[in-house]
């Protein structure tokens, strides 16, 4: 089965964003990752690699601008854009992004004002079925930036990799979006005990009603790894009505000795 036009022309654009591209070969998608790192090259005089991306390629046609208007892509835009701080010189011609964080927001951005279709998203940022289903590991961030716009994504993460949630912008949800994403990593710690959280991450968690949450978890009889996971939330969000119940627990002989070390 071939590709469409459409698909092809989205594909193209994602991989000139940065992200690896899905192609289609009698039917069967395979991941073919035209570049690790996006690189942009002019042809040098030794000729291309295999991994660059030649900025003729790139210069047809025009980018949808944020204020709605078409932004012209040319040859000469482009080579203006390899003077910008946002990419550094490899060597002669050759250019990478200053930064991946960049890379990753660009890369969210584009999908968001090309309105790339929810399938073709699926096919780039995700590997697995069923419970083994989660975003690809380089991707994780790229996926994170298109949840805070893409309500489909965010759906997505919440119900088969919350994990990546921890690296969106939670605060610009709303408070009932958070208590479902700590919803979804007490289940997330439930059924799995390799799981480990993030403290530096956690306090985007934070929310009116996490308290209520958290609370009946603060045991000493609750499971090893969510209490854990539990208590490194209730720390990192500081929620003072929960200081009482981290308090009785760090005195508790019962409870496990890492969990008492800091009431």
């Amino acid at each position: 089965m071939g590709k469409s036009y459409a698909f092809e022309q989205e594909q193209r654009g994602l991989e000139a964003a940065g992200l690896p591209v899905q192609r289609l070969d009698l039917g069967k998608c395979g991941t073919d990752a035209a570049r690790a790192t996006a690189k942009l090259a002019a042809p040098p005089d030794g000729g291309p690699t295999v991994d660059d991306l030649e900025l003729s390629r790139l210069a047809p046609g025009d980018e949808p601008g944020h204020l709605g208007s078409p932004v012209p892509c040319t040859m000469n835009e482009l080579s203006q854009l390899t003077e910008s701080s946002l990419l550094r010189p490899l060597g002669d011609y050759r250019w990478e992004f200053a930064h991946k964080s960049y890379q990753e927001f660009l890369a969210a951005e584009f999908m968001r004002r090309r309105h790339i279709q929810a399938a073709v998203e699926r096919e780039l940022l995700w590997i697995g079925d069923g419970p083994s289903r989660h975003i690809l590991p380089a991707h994780q961030e790229v996926a994170a930036w298109r949840s805070d716009t893409s309500t489909t994504v965010f759906e997505d993460l919440l119900r088969d990799d919350a994990l990546v949630l921890l690296l969106a912008d939670l605060a610009r949800r709303t408070d009932r979006d958070r208590a479902r994403v700590v919803d979804a990593l007490l289940t997330l710690l439930k059924s799995d005990d390799t799981v480990r959280l993030d403290s530096a991450s956690l306090h985007r968690l934070d929310h009116p009603q996490l308290a209520e949450q958290l609370r009946p978890y603060l045991k000493a009889r609750t499971e090893v790894n969510l209490l854990f996971g539990v208590v490194r939330i209730a720390r990192a969000c500081r929620r003072p009505e929960l200081s009482a119940e981290l308090l009785i627990l760090a005195e508790d002989r019962d409870a496990h000795a890492e969990v008492r070390v800091r009431p």
